[in-house]
Parts: structure tokens; sequence; C-alpha cells
């Protein structure tokens, strides 16, 4: 999630949603709900990261560099 406003971003952990035959969009839409609202509350927490950090580290994934995201 980015908070536009303080240019700090909050990197949020995928909930991977593992489809079951005959699952509706139910379940999905309610995962990412769940995602979003943690995003909320940890933004509201202050634990973000700085944009510039984000950026470097996006960029360097985009050259096939690996390492962990920004914390």
């Amino acid at each position: 999630m980015l908070d536009i406003g303080s240019g700090r971003c909050h990197l949020v952990p995928m909930i991977q949603a593992q489809r079951i035959a005959d699952d509706g969009d139910d379940t999905e839409t309610e995962q990412l709900r769940a995602a979003v609202e943690d995003a909320r509350s940890a933004a509201k927490r202050g634990e973000t990261v700085p944009h510039e950090q984000v950026r470097e580290w996006l960029l360097e994934l985009a050259q096939g560099k690996t390492r962990p995201p920004p914390l």
C-alpha cells in the first residue's frame, strides 16, 4: 500500500489464494478485503517503508537482482 501524503510505502505479504473447484469469487474477495484491512492497520501503526527504498528495491528486481524487500 502506498501512502502518497507521507511519501512512504507499506509492503504487505500477499495472501496466496488457493482456488478450490467450484469456489466462487466470494472467498477471494474476502481474502483481499482482509489483506487491505491488515495493510491499513499496519500503516496506521507506522509500519511503512520510505518510497525511495521501495523504488530502489523494485529497480534492482527489474534488473534481475534479488534481495529481501526493504523493511
